[in-house]
């Protein structure tokens, strides 16, 4: 690995950024329970709602997500300054399944509970993800991604990493970026395309975001 090119330096740009999508996930689920959306998702209403949230509330939910992708791809890259890949993939997963477990076991079935009981229906325990879908994904992209940005990161991916800063200086990574994501939007249903929980744009989404993220590490984040 290339000391000159690779740094450890902690990047407080990606600590404002990582605030900013939390801002925008707390804003954003807080706001939920004013909305006619609530009793859809079985979060209790509040008996006055809100109309006038609905915009900047859409902005944070297709916002909110790709920050979040973006954020983890740029945490394996940095990860790997000073871990192995298999250091990294323990490391991460440790992190991620207890609270994909947890939730998946107990805090989505607690909050089925108390829906249940805000909205005076019948309950019956069943396991589901709920809330906690995105990092099931991110497992997935950890498992796909880690190995390919591990060897990138070594002396023998010196000449990609090159070939990634002048892909961005000369805008080929961007321009790559552009058709990626415009193509991806052209398989979901416009309606849908905020919804990032379910269905293959789920899938699509967060792993051009989480790809990207690494991507941008690759470049030093010089922006």
């Amino acid at each position: 690995m290339n000391d000159n090119e690779l740094s450890t330096e902690r990047r407080h740009e990606v600590d404002a950024l990582r605030v900013l999508a939390l801002l925008t996930l707390i804003t954003f689920h807080s706001s939920i329970g004013f909305g006619p959306a609530a009793k859809w998702i079985g979060i209790p209403q509040n008996d006055v709602l809100l109309t006038w949230p609905k915009i900047p509330l859409s902005l944070f939910n297709l916002l909110r997500m790709p920050i979040f992708y973006v954020i983890s791809g740029m945490a394996i890259w940095f990860s790997l300054m000073h871990m192995s890949t298999r250091e990294v993939l323990t490391h991460r997963l440790r992190r991620i399944a207890g609270p994909l477990i947890l939730g998946w076991f107990v805090m989505a079935p607690l909050c089925h509970y108390t829906s249940s009981l805000f909205y005076s229906k019948p309950y019956q325990y069943e396991p589901t993800e709920l809330y906690f879908w995105f990092l099931k994904n991110i497992l997935v992209y950890m498992a796909l991604l880690t190995p390919l940005a591990a060897r990138v990161a070594s002396d023998r991916g010196q000449s990609v990493r090159q070939s990634i800063k002048t892909g961005w200086s000369k805008g080929y990574i961007p321009l790559a970026a552009l058709l990626l994501f415009s193509a991806e939007s052209l398989l979901v249903d416009k309606k849908d395309y905020p919804a990032y929980f379910y269905g293959i744009h789920s899938w699509l989404i967060g792993f051009l975001c989480f790809f990207f993220g690494t991507v941008l590490c690759h470049w030093r984040l010089q922006f």
